[in-house]
C-alpha cells in the first residue's frame, strides 16, 4: 500500500476479556486495550474514569468480520448489521412504503 492509499480492509477488530474485581468479567470487540475497557464500563453501565484504572485485559484474538443479514457481504462497519448499500435500499424502500400510505389515505384502517 502506497503512502496515501485507504486500506481496503478496513480497520482490524481484536476480541478482550476484560475484568475487573468489583463488576466481573466481559468478553467485547474493540481496535484496542484501551477501547476494550471503554466498551466493558459501557456493557457495565459504569464510569470508566472510575473503574478502567483497576482493569485487566487479555486479547483473545481476532474478531471475525460482521456480514450484512441482507447479502451476505462483509458489512464495512461493524455492529450495525447491513452493509452501506443494503443500508440505503432499505431506507428508500421504506420511504416508498410510507408514501404508498400517504397516496392512498382510504386504505388506512384505524383501530
Amino acid at each position: 500500500m502506497k503512502y496515501g492509499e485507504k486500506s481496503k480492509t478496513g480497520p482490524e477488530f481484536d476480541r478482550w476479556r476484560v475484568t475487573h474485581p468489583e463488576c466481573g468479567t466481559a468478553d467485547v470487540v474493540a481496535l484496542s486495550d484501551e477501547n476494550a475497557i471503554l466498551n466493558a464500563c459501557r456493557e457495565w453501565g459504569v464510569s470508566w474514569g472510575v473503574y478502567a484504572c483497576e482493569c485487566t485485559v487479555m486479547r483473545l484474538g481476532k474478531a471475525e468480520k460482521a456480514r450484512c443479514i441482507r447479502c451476505g457481504r462483509v458489512a464495512e462497519t461493524a455492529g450495525q448489521g447491513m452493509c452501506n448499500q443494503c443500508r440505503s435500499i432499505a431506507a428508500a424502500e421504506r420511504r416508498q412504503a410510507l408514501n404508498r400510505v400517504r397516496q392512498e389515505p382510504e386504505r388506512r384502517q384505524w383501530a
